[in-house]
Formats: C-alpha cells, structure tokens, sequence
C-alpha cells in the first residue's frame, strides 16, 4: 500500500494525471512515509525542507531524512550529515555529521568520504 501512495503523491506533486497540488503530495508522502517507504520519507522530507506543500520545517525535514538514511539512502545520509554539521533543523553535532558523511562514503558517495575527513580533521582539532 506505502507504494501506491508514494505513486499517488508523485503523481499529485508532478500534476501527472490529477490536478497538481504539492500539499495532496505531501499528505500521501506522509502516509507512505509513515509506514516505512524510504523513498516516501525522502520526499516528504524534501516537502519540509523546501516548504513545498508544507510550512518549511527543517527540524521536521531532519527526521524524516534521518529516518530514510537509517535505511541506507546514499543522499538522505548526506542531507541529514550536512544539516548536523551546520545546525541546520537539529543542534550542531560533529560526531553525528562524521557518522552520517561515512555512511554516505560507505554507500558509494565520493564526496561525502572528503566531507568525512574534513569533520575528522575537525574534531581531532586540526
């Protein structure tokens, strides 16, 4: 079911054979998400984070995308990294930015092993 409703909300975000209107979108985001859907909670993180069918939330976006990388999307690993690493919608935390930039690395992202490293050499206070 999760499915279907990350396809209907695909389909109301892009006006693809329904009316278009982002905030349809993020309610069945919302209700793939809840049930699990990685690639629903992405969105419906992304809806937060823009303000795009919800009022912007990053502290909302932040959970969302953190609970997609728990199940090892490559770019919710790094969003959720790079908000660590700035305070960006949760409270500044290095050790959580490196952890989260390592998982990306470990998924296959290049960029986030160089971003890992940087937070390393930053923690170790270099």
């Amino acid at each position: 079911m999760a499915r279907a409703q990350h396809s209907l909300a695909t389909m109301y975000d892009r006006g693809l054979y329904l009316p278009k209107s982002t905030a349809e979108a993020t309610r069945w985001f919302r209700k793939a998400a809840e049930q699990g859907w990685r690639d629903a909670q992405v969105a419906l993180a992304t809806q937060y984070f823009l303000g795009r069918g919800a009022p912007k939330d990053w502290a909302e976006a932040a959970r969302w995308y953190e609970r997609a990388a728990e199940q090892g999307d490559v770019g919710a690993c790094y969003i959720v990294a790079s908000m660590y690493e700035h305070g960006d919608g949760v409270a500044m935390d290095l050790g959580s930015a490196l952890y989260w930039y390592s998982q990306a690395a470990d998924y296959g992202d290049p960029a986030a092993g160089l971003k890992a490293a940087e937070i390393l050499k930053k923690l170790r206070g270099g």
